[in-house]
């Protein structure tokens, strides 16, 4: 059973600091299947990404503690967030993640992107 805050998106906070520079690069880094903010804790990450991804609808979110360390879980989640971007985009994972009926994690994930690639947000 997954925790649904772990794939919801914080609200965005009324007095916080806009990182206008920040957002900026978020922005135009739509060219990449992947942006990774790191900075420690307490910088202002999830403030940051929460500020750029409001009003986007095909962005899944996933917060991850040190319980994602198992494998399973961590694919669990990722598949949830994956479904939440690409509106159901990765049903035949998601079924055989729940069954656990693969061989690697790695496994999983090629039918969401193969039809991420095609345009068409739908697993074979």
């Amino acid at each position: 059973m997954l925790i649904p805050s772990k794939l919801s998106r914080p609200v965005r906070l009324d007095g916080t600091v806009v990182r206008e520079r920040l957002l900026q690069k978020l922005t135009v880094s739509g060219n990449y299947r992947l942006v990774l903010v790191t900075s420690p804790a307490g910088y202002g990450k999830t403030t940051l990404v929460s500020q750029w991804a409001a009003g986007k609808t095909n962005l899944g979110w996933y917060s991850l503690d040190e319980g994602d360390n198992q494998p399973e879980r961590f694919a669990d989640y990722l598949i949830a967030a994956i479904q939440q971007a690409s509106n159901g985009g990765c049903v035949r994972s998601e079924a055989l993640a729940q069954k656990r009926q693969y061989v690697s994690l790695s496994a999983l994930f090629p039918n969401c992107s193969l039809s991420w690639r095609s345009g068409s947000y739908r697993s074979g």
